[in-house]
C-alpha cells in the first residue's frame, strides 16, 4: 500500500505513477516514530510537549484516538512489563484525547 502527500494517482498502461513524492505507509510510520523518539531523547520535556501535540491531532477522530492509546499500551508493554510510569504516560495521552483512562484499564 502506498500513501502520498497528494493521493492523486494517474493510471497508465505501464502502471501507477504518483504525482507527488510517495512512500510506503510503514516507512512513513517508522520515520515519524524515529523523529518523535529523537525529540524525546534530546530534551524529554520539550519532546513530550511535541509528541502530545502530535497525539492531539487524533482527537476529532474517535477510532483513531483509541488506536493511538492502544498502540501506546502495546509499546509500553513490549518488554513484558507495562509499569506504572508507562501507564501514567498513556493516561496523559488519554487526557489529551479526551478519552477516559478507565476505558483502557489505566
Amino acid at each position: 500500500m502506498w500513501t502520498c502527500k497528494s493521493t492523486t494517482w494517474m493510471r497508465r498502461p505501464s502502471g501507477p505513477v504518483p504525482w507527488a513524492r510517495c512512500w510506503s505507509a510503514a516507512d512513513d510510520l517508522q520515520r515519524r516514530f524515529d523523529e518523535n523518539l529523537n525529540k524525546l531523547t534530546a530534551d524529554f520535556d520539550l519532546g513530550k510537549v511535541s509528541v502530545l501535540q502530535e497525539i492531539a491531532k487524533a482527537k476529532k477522530k474517535p477510532a483513531e484516538a483509541r488506536a493511538v492509546i492502544q498502540i501506546g499500551i502495546v509499546i509500553g508493554g513490549a518488554d513484558g512489563d507495562f509499569d506504572k510510569d508507562e501507564q501514567a504516560i498513556v493516561r496523559e495521552a488519554c487526557c489529551t484525547l479526551d478519552l477516559p483512562p478507565h476505558e483502557f484499564d489505566l
